[in-house]
């Protein structure tokens, strides 16, 4: 995916977030999906392979964040699984997350800390979302 067309996407992928009002936790869950999927060897497999069908990756999607995680972030994730943008996943987060953290530097530092201090193993960030209370 070109630069120009990760850009696009992250705007729209942000544009959502504010409309449902949530861009800094939207951003944060996605910051740490994008971290999960590059860490988890298992997990960019099963979301990345094309034999298996859509349908069981969007499952993994939803059984990994579920009710855990803002409904719009488990949307926007099964999104990018379904259009076959998976590989895409980080840079397309990145980008959302540099466009949430502009005037908020200090919420992404201290998710910077956290991912270091935690050493970040394969399903770290998604424990951290499962320890989250299901959302009403």
């Amino acid at each position: 995916m070109s630069s120009a067309k990760v850009k696009a996407y992250a705007q729209a992928l942000f544009a959502i977030a504010q409309a449902e009002g949530a861009a800094d936790a939207i951003s944060n869950e996605l910051y740490a999906v994008a971290r999960a999927y590059e860490s988890s060897d298992e997990l960019r497999n099963v979301l990345g392979d094309a034999t298996i069908p859509s349908e069981r990756r969007l499952q993994v999607v939803e059984q990994l964040l579920g009710a855990r995680a803002n409904r719009a972030t488990v949307q926007i994730v099964s999104m990018i699984v379904a259009s076959g943008q998976v590989r895409e996943l980080p840079a397309v987060f990145d980008e959302v997350i540099a466009l949430s953290s502009a005037g908020n530097d200090h919420i992404l530092l201290k998710y910077a800390a956290q991912l270091h201090s935690l050493k970040t193993n394969s399903h770290v960030w998604l424990l951290l979302l499962a320890k989250q209370p299901a959302r009403q």
